[in-house]
């Protein structure tokens, strides 16, 4: 049975969509800026794994094993292109960084990693959406909420 709580997931999208937003808006110069880009790129990251989770679960994927397992199973079960899966594999090993080695961060690193592939994360809502789409179609047993 498929199950996804499509509130929470919409929440979550949108959620990632005002990440993206608030960081294409500043400038990450100043120390309190450097700052609010550590907690962007962070929020990211769990944003996206809480995203994937739902999607995982809600599917019945495979489980995962690993952080960069998620990202290998939202390519395989075709929720992300194949070749955006690298995107999101950067994305999430800045993760260890951010969470034990905060106090050694190089901040124009994390600026550059997230510049590289900010279209490609700027894409993650609508292929959320698609999936969930093309999906209750074969299987319709969410609920009728929309998800913008």
């Amino acid at each position: 049975m498929y199950f996804v709580d499509h509130k929470k997931l919409a929440r979550t999208l949108d959620y990632f969509k005002t990440l993206l937003d608030s960081y294409e808006k500043a400038q990450f110069e100043t120390k309190i800026e450097k700052l609010a880009l550590e907690r962007i790129c962070h929020m990211m990251i769990e944003s996206f794994l809480d995203i994937s989770n739902m999607m995982i679960d809600g599917f019945v994927m495979r489980d995962p094993g690993s952080f960069q397992d998620i990202v290998e199973i939202m390519a395989d079960e075709k929720v992300i292109p194949e070749d955006e899966k690298q995107a999101y594999m950067e994305l999430i090993s800045l993760r260890n960084v951010l969470i034990k080695e905060y106090t050694e961060l190089d901040h124009a690193l994390i600026k550059e990693k997230i510049d590289k592939h900010l279209d490609i994360y700027k894409r993650y809502h609508s292929r959320i959406l698609l999936y969930l789409k093309e999906e209750s179609v074969v299987a319709n047993t969410f609920t009728n909420e929309d998800l913008n």
